[in-house]
């Protein structure tokens, strides 16, 4: 059990300095690069360089083109995938379908080009693929032949706004506001029918008659913000149909609540809908009581009858991220203090041990048609995603043996051949096949081979030990053309844990751009935070002691923050980095960490949040009934609360907008989400403390318009190389950006520390 008398001393010191380490560890596929003072090797590729090597640019960073989505003609050799190539001088993205013959040497011949596609697949039983794409009629259900010929599946002329911030509900994280009229899919193995889902709204009399006598606030449907208010005025829930392609038959077969915060309902893949065999469907809904407790829901659907069988039903257990049996579900779980592979039974009873896995996490699933064989894509901690192999009942193994990330697979129905992306953090996404039963993966497109011509930075993978003898892990982005004895800048970047080997992931260093950080002479930690102790809740009942709430708090802020510490003091340790020129950046959960860092600690001498904030005594007031419970839990009532009022002043970093250690600059995608930050924005101006917010509108929360992403890049490296460095870009993004961070930085000289730092003396 978690014992917190042992840690109770350690915090009263708080910035008692920590104890960091840095061990040697080896990277495969990598170039021996030994660092004097003790850093690992370098994960460097040892391709030969090319004639001429070129730097890290903010375009490079922007324009990565990605593989989106692969599918796989049945048995075939045969595959299709959609790129997304982003432009900044076009300003937008556009998507290219692609479909090569992996057991030829002719290469990807481009089929059709849109502004919009995703969810590609195979029909079975014909050489049709299947796309959700937007060709004039918003995002649709259309089939398109090998010779990019294309026809309508289905399409819903009822079209709704969803997506990025201002939806009507969040698609994916990296998705932007379009009319929608098929959110999802998937077709039965026999291709004879597909599960499709849409929204249901509300008649234009019904919402015309709600608002006529006066809205009701619906702490169910709606939180504080105005969108979400209108949202669900308008939408009532998610439909569920079957079509069956032979005869166009449509079936709605299940009905789904709207919920401004169920982010899974009718989904297809972990934690939503997959076909159980060519007539029933699992389907899978999370739901959120009033408490903030979640309820985990799991049923089987005759897709012909449209009867339904619950189950599981279970708030004990969770049945996020695992695969279906016929039995229950493979889960990945803890026996003793090995993470184990399990098949468990729908009451969380263990069926079948397969032993000890390395990895933590099952995040896609491949079945053998006609057979008992499933292919699992998991993921490896904080480290990588990779495939391993699952007989039901019977054993397990690992596919392919690399230290490389393999994503965003597809495998043939016998899952004798198989596709994915490939990548690390030197190596741009490629498309691989991958054989299971060798394990020999092969390169059949690159399209990103211009990045050979970037010289790779050094980058080394690191462990840290914080003051509390707490272990994590990262990377280490050296400056360009280091040199020892020079101190240098330096940036901890951080997304919970999701640094990774992966190239440019805009998954975890959002619009901070790290490569180009290190063109530009900065150290660079990519920090993932410890995991969080499970023996302590990350939030208590309304009643928790105050004991309770610094053991969450440990837990969630100060175990996590004394990790950032450790690893910016490592640099400083070293002699590499000055320990007045260390900033701090982070989105989402990184964004919740960064601000409680600024206002907590001595280490960071500037901030950067993407679209989050900190826990806030505001935000109460913003967010629905869950949002509401969730604070009151985090810091034991509400502010009014004479109990609970010293856990705000206390944690709270609103609370502690006076004693912020720099300056702050906040990022939203969307109005919606950027009023979440007005008020502390509102509460560092009152204390004189430099802050800048910023919003871009109809973005998602990892930013999706290419020009959005090169200015918020842009706009983060002169933040830093101002209130760092005292450094100057020639050409802000904004004319006036100097001006008013001269006036701040007076205030903030005048204001709060009685002098200027050097580093801020405007140049």
């Amino acid at each position: 059990m978690f014992n917190m008398s042992k840690y109770v001393p350690l915090i009263r010191s708080y910035m008692v300095a920590s104890v960091a380490w840095i061990f040697l560890a080896s990277a495969t596929q990598a170039l021996a690069s030994q660092i004097e003072n003790g850093h690992e090797q370098s994960i460097r590729q040892s391709a030969p360089a090319p004639p001429a090597w070129r730097q890290w640019t903010i375009q490079d960073v922007v324009e990565v083109k990605r593989i989106q989505e692969i599918a796989i003609r049945g048995e075939s050799s045969v595959l299709a995938y959609i790129q997304k190539n982003p432009s900044i001088a076009q300003g937008k993205n556009t998507y290219r379908l692609y479909e090569v013959d992996a057991a030829l040497s002719a290469g990807p011949r481009l089929i059709m080009e849109a502004d919009y596609m995703s969810d590609l697949s195979w029909r079975p039983g014909t050489n049709d693929w299947t796309i959700r794409a937007d060709f004039g009629e918003g995002i649709q259900l259309y089939a398109i032949s090998p010779d990019g010929i294309q026809h309508s599946l289905v399409i819903n002329k009822s079209t709704v706004l969803v997506g990025g911030s201002d939806g009507i509900r969040p698609d994916q994280v990296e998705a932007p506001t379009q009319k929608t009229g098929i959110l999802c899919y998937d077709w039965a193995p026999d291709g004879v029918r597909l599960w499709y889902s849409k929204l249901r709204l509300r008649t234009r009399e019904s919402q015309e008659k709600i608002s006529e006598s006066g809205v009701l606030y619906d702490d169910s449907t709606m939180d504080a913000g105005q969108p979400s208010i209108e949202r669900s005025l308008e939408v009532l829930g998610t439909e569920l149909h079957v079509f069956d392609a032979r005869t166009n038959e449509d079936r709605i077969i299940d009905f789904v609540d709207y919920s401004p915060i169920d982010f899974n309902d009718a989904r297809r893949g972990s934690g939503g809908i997959s076909w159980a065999d060519a007539s029933h469907l699992l389907v899978h809904v999370t739901k959120f009581d009033s408490d903030g407790d979640v309820i985990y829901r799991m049923r089987n659907i005759d897709a012909i009858t449209g009867n339904a069988q619950e189950i599981a039903a279970a708030s004990s257990y969770k049945l996020d991220y695992t695969a279906a049996t016929s039995k229950g579900f493979l889960v990945v779980r803890k026996v003793g203090d090995s993470d184990h592979l399990l098949e468990i039974g729908v009451n969380g009873s263990t069926i079948h041990d397969y032993g000890r896995v390395l990895f933590n996490s099952i995040q896609a699933v491949w079945r053998e048609v006609g057979g008992d064989g499933l292919i699992l894509g998991v993921g490896y901690a904080a480290e990588r995603r990779g495939l391993y192999f699952v007989s039901l009942g019977s054993k397990s193994r690992n596919i392919a043996e690399t230290s490389d990330n393999l994503s965003r697979c597809a495998f043939a129905a016998n899952l004798s051949y198989g596709a994915c992306v490939k990548e690390n953090l030197t190596q741009a996404p490629e498309l691989v096949t991958v054989t299971p039963k060798t394990g020999v993966i092969q390169a059949i497109a690159r399209p990103n081979a211009d990045y050979d011509r970037i010289e790779p930075l050094q980058i080394i993978e690191a462990h840290w030990k914080n003051k509390y003898g707490v272990e994590s892990r990262g990377y280490i982005t050296y400056p360009r053309g280091y040199v020892r004895g020079h101190i240098y800048p330096a940036l901890v970047v951080t997304h919970y844990q999701d640094a990774r080997n992966d190239f440019a992931s805009d998954g975890f260093q959002w619009e901070f751009p790290i490569q180009v950080f290190a063109e530009q002479g900065y150290f660079v930690l990519s920090v993932n935070e410890p995991g969080f102790d499970p023996n302590v809740p990350l939030w208590q009942d309304e009643d928790a002691k105050h004991a309770d709430i610094e053991k969450m708090e440990f837990n969630t802020h100060l175990n996590p923050l004394a990790t950032m510490e450790a690893a910016a003091a490592a640099l400083v340790a070293s002699g590499d980095v000055d320990p007045g020129a260390i900033g701090i950046a982070g989105y989402s959960r990184g964004a919740n960490l960064t601000s409680f860092a600024i206002a907590h600690s001595k280490t960071f001498s500037a901030a950067s949040v993407g679209d989050g904030v900190g826990d806030l005594a505001g935000a109460f007031w913003f967010g629905s009934t869950y949002a509401r419970n969730s604070i009151k839990k985090i810091f034991g009532g509400t502010m009014f609360d004479q109990k609970a009022y010293p856990n705000y002043l206390k944690y709270a970093d609103d609370a502690k907008a006076a004693e912020f250690n720099g300056p702050f600059l906040q990022q939203f995608s969307g109005v919606g989400n950027a009023r979440l930050g007005v008020e502390m924005d509102q509460s560092l101006k009152d204390s004189g403390v430099p802050t800048e917010l910023v919003l871009f509108p109809n973005e998602s929360h990892i930013i999706f318009q290419p020009r959005h992403r090169a200015a918020a890049m842009q706009r983060n490296l002169d933040w830093f190389d101002y209130w760092l460095q005292g450094r100057r870009n020639s050409t802000p993004v904004d004319e006036n950006e100097y001006r008013r961070w001269d006036a701040m930085a007076t205030t903030w000289r005048t204001r709060i520390r009685g002098n200027t730092p050097a580093s801020i003396e405007p140049k």
